[in-house]
């Protein structure tokens, strides 16, 4: 719970330097406290769109880690109240 926590306050807080450790938390926390992640990740926007954006060909053969930034993009999308983000996927 203690891990939950600090993932939902890190991405609450919206701290530009929370993000990479955020990110890389997400490819490897071990415990469900990785679903808050996601959801702290997808919490940053544009900003963490790009992050999980680089993340993705490091990942390319790991199907665990593929199915929880696929997951942080669900969550972005289900933020994205302006389209901003679903413009910017479609665009590149």
């Amino acid at each position: 719970e203690l891990r939950q926590f600090a993932a939902v306050v890190l991405g609450e807080g919206g701290d530009p330097g929370a993000l990479d450790p955020l990110v890389e938390l997400l490819t490897r926390e071990r415990t469900e406290a990785w679903l808050d992640v996601a959801r702290a990740v997808a919490s940053f926007g544009a900003d963490g769109l790009a992050a999980v954006q680089d993340l993705c060909p490091s990942i390319a053969n790991e199907q665990i880690k593929l199915e929880r930034v696929a997951r942080a993009l669900a969550e972005m999308m289900r933020r994205d109240e302006t389209g901003d983000l679903q413009r910017t996927l479609t665009s590149k």
